[in-house]
C-alpha cells in the first residue's frame, strides 16, 4: 500500500494582513491567489494521489464569496481526491465559507470533531477535523491527516500543519519533531518568508514517511535586521533605517532589534516615515537602556533622575525621556 500526498498549509486567500505594510498586504493576497492555481499544476505534473489542505486556505473573516467559487472551480479540476482541514479557529466560528457553495465529490471538507477516511492511490488516509480529540482507529491506514498541533499518533505516521510564522526563509530540511510527524509549513505565513514550500509526503505501510520539500514560485521576499544598540542619536537611526530599506526587494521585512539607547526614539515617539510601502518594518526585543543617573544639581540630571531606573511603564518613561533630553540638547544648541 502506498500514498503520495502533496501537502499544503497556509495558503491564507483573502487574509488581511494588518502587521504588514499597505502594499505588501495587497502583494501577499495576489501570491496566495496565484499559488492556488500552480497548486493544481504542481498536482498534475508530481502525479501524487491526493492533495491535502491542512488549515489556512483562507481568512474566514475577510474571504469574499467570489473567491469561495474560485477555490471551488480550481479544486474541481484536480483528478485525485481533495482533502480539506479548517483550523480550529474557522472550526469553532459560527461562519463557515466554505458552506457558501457545492462542492464536488472529489473535495473532501473535514471540519468540526468529524472523522473521514479516503481512498488514494493503493491505499487510504484518515482526516480528522481540529476539534476532534479521540484519535480514531487507524487500523490498516497509512497516516493521519490532522490540523492539531498534538494531533501525533503512536501507531500511525501524522502529517499536519507547523504551528507559527517564522521571520526566517523555510528551512530545507524538516524540522525536529517526533518520529513519524510531518510538519508542513505554511505558504503565505507573512513577508521575508522566502520562497513557499509544499511537502510531497510518500506514505508506505510500515515505514516512517518520506518528505520531499518543493520549491513553488512566489518570492516573499527575506528578512533583514537592523541593531539599534548601534545607533547613539535618532539622525544615526533614522538614516540607518533609511539606507537599509532603499536597499530592500519587494516584500522584504526589515526586523528592527536590540539596545535602545538613552537618546534614542522608536515608534510611536519616533517621526519617521518608511520611503517604501512594499517593504514592511518590525520592531521587537527591543531592550530600553537609560542612562547613570548624575550626581549635579541640573535640568536634565533631574529628568534623569525621575525617569530612569527599573518599574512600570519601562519604554514609556525611556521614550520620554529621549525626548526630554533632546529638548534639553536643542535649547543648549540655540543658546
Amino acid at each position: 500500500m502506498t500514498v503520495r500526498l502533496l501537502a499544503v498549509s497556509g495558503l491564507n486567500l483573502d487574509g488581511a494582513w494588518p502587521g504588514e505594510a499597505p502594499d505588501v498586504g495587497k502583494a501577499l493576497r495576489d501570491a496566495s491567489a496565484g499559488l492556488l492555481l500552480e497548486l493544481v499544476q504542481r498536482t498534475l505534473d508530481l502525479q501524487v494521489d491526493a492533495l491535502a489542505v491542512l488549515g489556512g486556505l483562507w481568512d474566514p473573516g475577510t474571504v469574499r464569496s467570489s473567491t469561495v467559487d474560485d477555490v471551488r472551480a480550481v479544486l474541481e479540476a484536480v483528478p485525485v481526491p481533495v482533502v480539506v482541514l479548517p483550523d480550529a479557529s474557522e472550526s469553532e466560528t459560527g461562519f463557515r465559507p466554505h458552506t457558501l457553495t457545492t462542492w464536488p465529490g472529489t473535495v473532501h471538507w473535514v471540519g468540526g470533531d468529524a472523522t473521514v477516511e479516503v481512498e488514494a492511490g493503493t491505499g487510504r488516509v484518515v482526516a480528522q477535523g481540529p476539534l476532534g480529540y479521540a484519535v480514531p482507529p487507524l487500523d490498516d491506514v497509512l497516516a493521519l491527516l490532522t490540523t492539531r498541533a498534538d494531533g501525533a499518533s503512536a501507531s500511525c505516521p501524522t502529517v499536519r500543519p507547523s504551528a507559527g510564522r517564522s521571520d526566517q526563509p523555510h528551512p530545507d530540511e524538516q524540522p525536529d519533531h517526533p518520529a513519524g510527524v510531518v510538519e508542513v509549513p505554511p505558504l503565505v505565513a507573512g513577508s521575508g518568508t522566502g520562497r513557499p514550500v509544499a511537502c510531497v509526503v510518500t506514505l508506505d505501510a510500515g515505514a516512517h514517511p518520506r518528505v520531499e520539500q518543493v520549491e513553488l514560485s512566489p518570492d516573499l521576499g527575506t528578512v533583514r535586521t537592523l541593531d539599534l544598540g548601534e545607533h547613539a542619536d535618532v539622525t544615526s537611526l533614522t538614516s540607518a533605517l533609511d539606507d537599509r530599506v532603499a536597499a530592500c526587494a519587494p516584500l522584504d521585512r526589515v526586523v528592527v532589534t536590540g539596545r535602545v539607547g538613552p537618546r534614542v526614539l522608536v515608534p510611536p515617539a519616533l517621526s519617521w516615515e518608511p520611503s517604501r510601502t512594499d517593504v514592511t518594518i518590525v520592531w521587537r526585543d527591543l531592550e530600553h537602556v537609560f542612562p547613570e543617573a548624575p550626581t549635579e544639581r541640573t535640568v536634565q540630571a533631574e529628568l534623569i533622575r525621575r525617569l530612569a531606573g527599573p518599574g512600570p511603564d519601562l519604554a514609556r518613561r525611556h521614550q520620554a525621556l529621549a525626548l526630554g533630553l533632546a529638548s534639553l540638547d536643542s535649547e543648549e544648541a540655540t543658546a
